[in-house]
């Protein structure tokens, strides 16, 4: 098939390898075709995590850190690899109700936890703060600065280390 036919139709002619008698071009062009198919049918297909499912993942990874865990000793616990856990708190593999309730014993939370905030989510949209604040929350740095900041038993002091990090972000 020309590099520049697109076309499905079978090609007619001389056969191109020996004892495979006048189908050979046609079988070719129809691979050919197939081919195409597949890879536009599978190239075009895009697969974007629901907004629940997302809520739900980041979640699975806030806890994850603030358990102290490894994505590799969460994996081991629930029976998947790590590089399912990775899929999960991606958000590219859903997690089914069964593994959910797994995750949840593991990270001793109840399975609703990791629904809390997803019902608003799913009514008005996710808004760019709101991907940004959850981002934020299941970031390392995020789960880390929350701990501490948690810890800080003096409102005034809380108010002034808000007031210095706005400042720092002005300048």
């Amino acid at each position: 098939m020309p590099s520049g036919d697109r076309s499905c139709e079978p090609k007619k002619g001389p056969a191109t390898i020996k004892n495979f008698p006048d189908k050979t071009s046609d079988v070719i062009s129809d691979l050919t075709c197939l081919s195409f198919t597949r890879k536009l049918y599978f190239t075009m297909r895009v697969k974007t995590p629901n907004p629940i499912d997302r809520h739900v993942c980041a979640r699975i990874r806030m806890q994850r850190m603030v358990r102290g865990l490894s994505q590799t000793k969460l994996g081991k616990e629930v029976g998947v690899t790590f590089q399912q856990v990775q899929k999960y708190e991606k958000g590219v593999n859903r997690v089914g109700a069964s593994r959910l309730q797994q995750i949840a014993n593991v990270l001793k939370v109840a399975p609703d936890f990791f629904f809390d905030g997803a019902s608003a989510k799913a009514v008005t949209g996710i808004s760019k703060e709101t991907t940004f604040i959850d981002a934020f929350a299941s970031s390392r740095e995020g789960v880390a600065l929350s701990k501490a900041f948690t810890k800080i038993g003096d409102q005034r002091m809380r108010r002034s280390i808000v007031s210095l990090v706005e400042q720092i972000v002005r300048a």
